[in-house]
Order: structure tokens, then C-alpha cells, then sequence
């Protein structure tokens, strides 16, 4: 009886053995290229956040840029004294704040555009991820429950 009982502890010692010897190059090479996947997906969502910084640095400039030719073109209304003196100055306002909304406008729409591809990239990752992780041996409801949970931090 504790003969069997060693012999069997010897045999299952021996095939974990085994496996350990013969499975270790597939997992390395399996997680190094995992491991690289994920950083060419972190360098992407970098470079994606840096080229977003930059256009909103862009329209921050272009903003601060209309605000100084919108005070020149009242200036050199101001100063030209032509007819209706008031009507241009009225225009000069209301050209400089049309050009004020629609820079503005346009920088919110371009950061929430940045924004957007972001998230989708980010969802796209974690969707992915957890159907890789969650494809062997877990019950359809499990699985959806937690792609949910998953999806639901990212928001």
C-alpha cells in the first residue's frame, strides 16, 4: 500500500518533469511575444495620445493667434477712420469672435475625436483580452459577465 502510494508519487514527479522540460520553450516564446504584442500597443496608444497633444497645442496657438489679429484688424479699422466707424469696429467683434467659436469649436471637436479612437483602441484591447482569457472552460453566461465588468472600468 505505501509502496503504491510512492511509486505514484515518483511517477506524478516524473511527469510534471516532463511537461516542465518540454513545455518551457513554447510558454517563453509564447509570453515574449505576448509581452511584445502589448508594447507595440502601448507605443501605438502613445504615439496616437502625443499626435493628439500636439493638434491640440495646434488650436491652442491658432486661438491665441485670432485674438492678436482680431485686435490688429480692429486697429487698423480704428485708425483708418473710414465711414460708419462703429459698424466696423461691430464687425471686427464680431468677426473675431465668429473666428474665437469656431477655433474653439473646432479644437473640442478635434479632442473629443482623439478621444474617441482612444477609448475604441482601449475597449478594442480589453475586448480582445478578455475573450482570449476567457475562451477556455468558462460558462457563456461567466463570460459575458465578465467582458461587461471589463468593458464597464473603461468607461
Amino acid at each position: 500500500m505505501m509502496e503504491n502510494f510512492i511509486f505514484q508519487w515518483i511517477n506524478f514527479i516524473i511527469l510534471i518533469s516532463g511537461l516542465v522540460y518540454l513545455l518551457r520553450r513554447p510558454f517563453r516564446e509564447f509570453f515574449s511575444k505576448r509581452r511584445e504584442l502589448i508594447r507595440s500597443h502601448i507605443v501605438k496608444a502613445r504615439h496616437r495620445h502625443e499626435e493628439a497633444a500636439a493638434r491640440n497645442m495646434a488650436c491652442r496657438a491658432r486661438l491665441e493667434n485670432v485674438n492678436a489679429e482680431a485686435i490688429s484688424v480692429k486697429n487698423s479699422l480704428i485708425e483708418t477712420g473710414n465711414f460708419g466707424r462703429e459698424t466696423a469696429v461691430k464687425r471686427a467683434r464680431e468677426t473675431a469672435d465668429r473666428l474665437k467659436a469656431e477655433t474653439e469649436t473646432a479644437m473640442r471637436h478635434e479632442r473629443a475625436r482623439a478621444q474617441a479612437a482612444l477609448s475604441r483602441e482601449t475597449i478594442a484591447m480589453a475586448f480582445e483580452e478578455s475573450r482570449k482569457r476567457l475562451s477556455g472552460g468558462i460558462a457563456d453566461e461567466d463570460q459575458l459577465r465578465l467582458v461587461d465588468e471589463s468593458l464597464s472600468t473603461f468607461r
